[in-house]
């Protein structure tokens, strides 16, 4: 978990120092949507996407994202808005998802995790019950 920490960190930094813009626009809220429930059965793909920031911003700053897991493998490409873990075989554990959005301006924060627990694939067993017609054809 520290080397997570340290790289969202280190990027964050990174970000601050480079951060070329400055404007009058509020700073975004960074908001991460995963799973229902932040739950996912052991061998589904975790989705995870930031929540699009309004057009003004996106207009006037060039954003592109970093993700980095814990456990899991991130699956496609990295840079996008949403990722897809694969959690297979991660029965009981849990996958911190962080993401870091370059291109913030330099006051604003830049990153964010979410929390995301791994639990066993259910299989839901149910009974057909046939009703049939009478030979009669009336009901």
């Amino acid at each position: 978990m520290k080397p997570l920490f340290c790289l969202v960190l280190l990027t964050s930094i990174c970000n601050y120092s480079s951060a070329q813009q400055k404007d009058s626009l509020p700073c975004p809220k960074i908001v991460l949507e995963g799973p229902a429930g932040g739950i996912v059965y052991d061998g589904n793909q975790a989705v995870v996407s930031v929540r699009p920031f309004k057009k003004e911003y996106r207009k006037s700053h060039p954003i592109s994202y970093t993700w980095v897991v814990n456990n899991g493998t991130i699956t496609g490409e990295k840079n996008k808005s949403t990722v897809h873990i694969d959690t297979k075989g991660l029965y009981g554990q849990k996958i911190v998802v962080a993401v870091v959005v370059n291109g913030m301006d330099a006051h604003c924060p830049s990153s964010e995790t979410i929390t995301i627990a791994v639990e066993k694939n259910r299989v839901i067993a149910t009974q057909e019950r046939v009703i049939s017609k009478p030979a009669s054809g009336r009901y």
